[in-house]
């Protein structure tokens, strides 16, 4: 088998940029999907449930030797939100004012609206607050802006750098990929 060079694809894309690598090692398998393979038509109520696949040529039937009897379950990540964009903090004396850009799996190609469609039943994040390698709050708001207080920050015990984490929710699935910063 021969060798191929591939540069300059997409990367990142359906929101799988959270979970890439930022450089693939040598030697790395690429798999190209074409339009003939779909996604399994699973339901909301049929995530995380182990069912039976029959796995081979569909040319042959399903009694064929060439097939593979499988049972999986599936978190149904294709209704995970995708990671906030452009995570970026304003600091001042009265706290750090935390601010992102919601993204949508969902007609999100629309460029002439004024922000993208929600997608999910209500707009929600998660805040994770990490110092030192531990979870020191954890906030749900409704906006796509938070500010961790001078107070907030002192009652935490945090007082030099963190990491902050932000993930889209949804109603369906839970908490999505996280939006990662280090502050200070």
């Amino acid at each position: 088998m021969g060798a191929v060079a591939y540069s300059g694809r997409l990367r990142g894309q359906f929101g799988t940029d959270a979970i890439m690598p930022e450089v693939w090692p040598e030697g790395s398998v690429f798999v190209l999907l074409d339009p003939r393979v779909l996604q399994t038509g699973l339901l909301r109520s049929e995530r995380r449930l182990a069912k039976h696949y029959r796995i081979g040529p569909a040319t042959r039937g399903y009694d064929d030797p060439s097939f593979v009897h499988q049972v999986e379950a599936f978190n149904g990540n294709g209704l995970r939100p995708y990671a906030p964009a452009h995570l970026c903090v304003r600091r001042s004396g009265a706290g750090d004012t935390l601010s992102w850009v919601r993204r949508t799996r969902v007609d999100g190609d629309d460029w002439a609206g004024i922000d993208v469609p929600l997608g999910e039943e209500s707009e929600a994040y998660l805040i994770q607050i990490w110092a030192e390698g531990s979870l020191v709050r954890e906030e749900l708001v409704q906006i796509s802006r938070w500010t961790y207080t001078s107070a907030a920050k002192l009652a935490d015990g945090v007082s030099g750098s963190y990491t902050v984490q932000v993930a889209q929710v949804s109603a369906s699935y839970g908490p999505g990929l996280q939006a990662f910063l280090t502050v200070g």
